[in-house]
């Protein structure tokens, strides 16, 4: 990734960070495809069911179906900390 995705990438998320008090983002899909683009290593966490998953899904998400809460909770805390993702 070149100086400038790394910088586009950064501010994007640091705008995220400061622009509301709750813990997420919503985004339209070409704000989420502009983010993923410009932030190269992202998670993605596809929340359905794995035979909705199965059924068809984005090249490289990770499934994590949000169904069973404890193990959904478990599974984003054990990402936290290594890159950013996207759910």
């Amino acid at each position: 990734m070149s100086s400038v995705g790394k910088f586009i990438c950064i501010l994007f998320t640091a705008l995220i960070a400061t622009s509301c008090s709750k813990s997420y983002y919503d985004m339209t899909p070409r704000q989420f495809e502009s983010f993923i683009n410009s932030c190269g290593k992202v998670h993605l966490i596809d929340v359905r069911t794995a035979k909705e998953y199965n059924a068809g899904h984005i090249k490289g998400a990770i499934n994590i179906p949000v169904s069973d809460e404890i193990a959904f909770w478990d599974s984003i805390d054990s990402l936290q900390g290594k890159r950013l993702f996207a759910v």
